[in-house]
This record gives structure tokens, sequence and C-alpha cells, in this order.
């Protein structure tokens, strides 16, 4: 009985604060979509940057034939692709030569993004254009360009949606946490001018501030993280940007266990830089990222009480379904935005399934061999 109570007193400590603030950001941000998109600046053009290891060139020339559609004339696509990626993607082409080593000894996507970035410079790319970044799986609609060709800031980013979903029912419904997160608090304070979250997908900075920052922090890091942050330490204003980010959820749990483990690899790689950049930030992902125990933990007590009609506390009881239901609320929210109500009874069936699902990363982390290898997932 006491290690129930004090298992559900750590849940609902840890996680009510969060779980109340979740409704009340989504309520603050419910408008951003609908922000109006200003007349674009006569001489702005924007640079469509997609980076890829070569193992999926075939969703990569999905994704350039969906941008073209677009018809936007202020608008290019390159590719940022290594020496030996040898396809043709029909646009230009940026090859990193195998040779190339950064002085800090930036090592996987950040070697190649900071090669793009003196790329930049040699091409003579200024605060005339502004660089979209996407990932060889991601995708951006048409509004979210064309309000980049308008926006006053510097840099920004808007939010996770998910696209081609249903391959793995597990991981599109832990995805949903994703988006749901990115919703609520990344939406929130690009807003505001200053990221928290970062992610690589639909990362916008002008190329002159590109050019001058770079990507060589180290040779593994959470890049896109140390850059959003590194920008806003510099001055420059952040903005949300309407239209979503469309990303494809892992198509299997291996791909979903060694995506997340290597987040956080990058992440506590990257922990004193980052602390040095914001440390609300850092403190937000080390309990994103070290909390996991505490759901698995806290679910299976409150369903033991709601089985066995034992209390541990009625204060704790009330806490932790207070929590399960906002979470339970909060997925459901975010499967309604698939449009499909399938979705919605999917997400509720398997909620405390993805909650263990979700949480057993923190264990991978701890018990598979940290490696510094950049691991790729399968693309779709």
């Amino acid at each position: 009985m006491d290690g129930a109570f004090w298992i559900e007193a750590t849940f609902v400590v840890l996680f009510t604060p969060f779980a109340i603030i979740y409704p009340i950001l989504l309520f603050v941000n419910r408008n951003l979509e609908d922000k109006p998109t200003r007349p674009a600046i006569s001489d702005r053009r924007v640079l469509i940057a997609i980076t890829t290891d070569g193992g999926a060139p075939n969703i990569v020339r999905k994704v350039i034939t969906r941008l073209r559609t677009y018809a936007l004339a202020a608008m290019d696509i390159v590719v940022v692709v290594e020496e030996n990626d040898a396809f043709d993607y029909g646009v230009t082409r940026i090859a990193v030569p195998a040779d190339f080593s950064p002085p800090n000894g930036s090592t996987s996507k950040h070697r190649a993004l900071h090669y793009f970035s003196t790329w930049l410079g040699w091409r003579g790319y200024g605060s005339e254009t502004y660089v979209v970044h996407l990932d060889d799986d991601s995708i951006v609609p048409k509004r979210y360009i064309e309000y980049v060709l308008g926006m006053d800031a510097e840099a920004g980013q808007g939010a996770l949606r998910l696209r081609a979903i249903g391959d793995h029912l597990l991981s599109t419904v832990a995805d949903f946490g994703r988006a749901i997160n990115c919703a609520a608090y990344c939406a929130f304070f690009n807003e505001r001018g200053r990221p928290l979250g970062v992610h690589g997908e639909g990362l916008v900075i002008r190329a002159d501030i590109e050019r001058e920052l770079g990507w060589d922090f180290q040779p593994v890091c959470a890049e896109d993280l140390l850059m959003g942050h590194n920008i806003a330490q510099h001055g420059y204003r952040f903005d949300y940007i309407p239209g979503g980010i469309y990303i494809a959820p892992p198509t299997s749990a291996r791909d979903f266990f060694e995506q997340r483990r290597r987040w956080m690899v990058h992440f506590y790689s990257s922990l004193r830089n980052i602390w040095a950049l914001s440390r609300p930030t850092t403190l937000w992902f080390v309990w994103q990222y070290s909390a996991g125990g505490a759901v698995i933990a806290g679910l299976l007590v409150w369903v033991w009480i709601l089985l066995t009609g034992i209390r541990t506390s009625y204060a704790l009881d009330g806490g932790s379904t207070l929590n399960v239901a906002i979470s339970l609320l909060m997925y459901q929210w975010q499967a309604s935005q698939t449009g499909k109500v399938r979705w919605n009874l999917i997400a509720l069936v398997l909620f405390i399934p993805v909650a263990v699902y979700v949480s057993a990363t923190s264990l991978y982390f701890l018990v598979v061999p940290r490696s510094t290898r950049n691991t790729t997932i399968e693309k779709v």
C-alpha cells in the first residue's frame, strides 16, 4: 500500500501541472491557423532545402512533385545529398563531399546542413531569401510557403501534423502525442518570438542568418534544437507559421524506438550547450525524456485502484483520474484532426497500451547500448 501511495503521488506531482496546461494552451492557440498571410515582399524568395541520406529517393521525388504543384514563381527547390548519392531528383543537387569535415567535427545530418550553409555563402544568398528546411519525408502546404513570402520575423516554424497514418497503429497513436505537444507548447512559444521545442522539419531561417550561424555545433547533437535557440540567442525573431508540417509516423516498433532513442542520445549529447542557451527548454526536455517510468507505474496503479476499489488517498486518486482524463481527451482531440471517426476509436482502445509503448522508450534508451551512429527509419 505504501509503495502504491508513493508511485501515485509521484505520478500526480509530475504530470498534473502539464495536464492542466495542455488544454489551456490549445485554447490560447486556437486561432493560430487562421493567421492572415501578409502580401509577399517584392524581392522575397523561398528556397526549399530537402536534406536526405539517400535512403528514400522515391519519397523525395514525390515531395518535390507535390511542391511543384504550388506553382510559386518565387520558390526554388534544392536537395542536399551525400557525394555518393547519384539519384536524379530533378532539382539542383548539393552534394556534400565525402572528405568534408567541419571545424567542430559535426557528423550526420548537421554536417550536411553545415555544408549547405557554406554553399549559401558561395552562391551569394542573403536577406532576400528564406530557407525552408524539410526532411526527406516531410511536406508543407502552399499556405506555409505563402506565409513565409510575407513574414516579418527572421525565422519560424509551424506545428507538426501527421500524414501516411496507419502503417503501424501504436506508432501512429503515439505520434498523436507528438503532434499535441507541438500544437500546444511549440506553437505557443513560437508565436511569442522565442522557441521552446524546435524540430528539423519546416524550420525556416533567413539565408544570411543561416550562413552566419552555421550548423557546426559538435560531433553529435540535437542540431535543430540548438539552431532554433541559437537564432533566438542572437536576437533574431521567431514566428509561428500556419499551415502545418506533415510528417509520417514510423512504420514499425523498432523504427519508433530507434528514432526516439536517437533523439535522446542527441539531446543528452547537447545538454551543456542547450543549458547555456535556454535553461527552461533544457528542464522541459529532461522532464519529458526522464519521466516515462512514472507514466507506466502511475497508470498501472490507477488501473489497479479501479479494479480493486482500494484507495491510497482520495486526493491522489482524483489527481490520477484528472491526469488520465485530460490525456485521453487530448489524444481524442488529435485523433479528430484526421477527420475519421475510426481513429478516435483506435486511440481510445490503444490509450493505455500506447502510454506504456511511449514510456518504454526511456527503458530502451537505458538498456540498449548507446551509440553515436546515426540510424534511419523506413520512409513512406
